[in-house]
């Protein structure tokens, strides 16, 4: 009689909880290579519009590509992550994405032009290089704030664990920021023009995307379908 190993003693995965595991570790990647991309494309265009009126307008926060980033980031970071998301949400609509990111984004930016500016008016003895790392966390906090809740209304109705996913939204945002903040001074302490380098410029903005994509990828496993509800008929 032979000893044939029993098929409910393996230890190996099913299928499906193997081909499961990949596809999130697929999307994972994709999702950090596409927000790297979408923020680095997105400095080089803030940065082209807006050089004209400041040396480094989007890294040190000025107003005119603050306002314009609305749009260009919501643009060109939407998109990508929204192609990348209908991978685990098939029922995502790209424009409704797009549109809840970028509202969310014009009031991240109004929200955190209010608290900076309490933050500066309340410190009348600091320098403004003293402030710059600060201010640009609370900004950078308030556009997670305000981004992460648009994108959570478009979710509701389709997955579950939005809490987390809002929450990342904010650190992601806020550390993504400092990050293209800090690589833009080292850029200028290297007496590099940030303003005249493309590759600086896509640096900057690939570093702060890839810090934002992954924080935020740690809650991507989090986004479950929710299960359509459905009406028994009687028995």
């Amino acid at each position: 009689m032979s000893n044939q190993p029993d098929p409910s003693d393996s230890t190996a995965l099913p299928d499906n909880a193997n081909s499961g595991s990949k596809s999130s570790q697929s999307i994972a990647r994709l999702w950090l290579g596409g927000n790297a991309l979408g923020f680095a494309i997105a400095t080089v265009i803030l940065v082209r519009m807006t050089v004209s009126t400041s040396a480094t307008p989007l890294l040190m926060g000025g107003i005119s590509a603050l306002y314009a980033s609305g749009i260009v980031v919501s643009s060109c970071v939407g998109v990508l992550q929204a192609l990348i998301l209908r991978r685990q949400i098939p029922r995502l609509r790209v424009w409704q994405w797009i549109l809840g990111s970028i509202l969310g984004g014009y009031l991240g930016i109004f929200l955190g032009a209010m608290v900076n500016m309490v933050v500066v008016t309340s410190s009348p003895n600091a320098t403004s290089d003293a402030l710059l790392l600060p201010t640009t966390a609370i900004l950078g906090a308030m556009l997670g704030v305000s981004v992460g809740l648009g994108q959570v209304l478009v979710l509701a109705r389709q997955v579950r664990g939005l809490r987390r996913w809002w929450l990342a939204n904010v650190v992601g945002r806020s550390l993504g920021w400092l990050s293209a903040v800090l690589v833009g001074l080292l850029f200028i302490h290297l007496d590099i023009h940030i303003g005249d380098s493309i590759i600086a410029l896509l640096v900057c903005g690939g570093i702060g995307g890839l810090v934002y994509g992954g924080v935020t990828a740690l809650a991507l496993p989090s986004l479950t379908p929710r299960q359509r509800s459905t009406v028994d008929g009687p028995a």
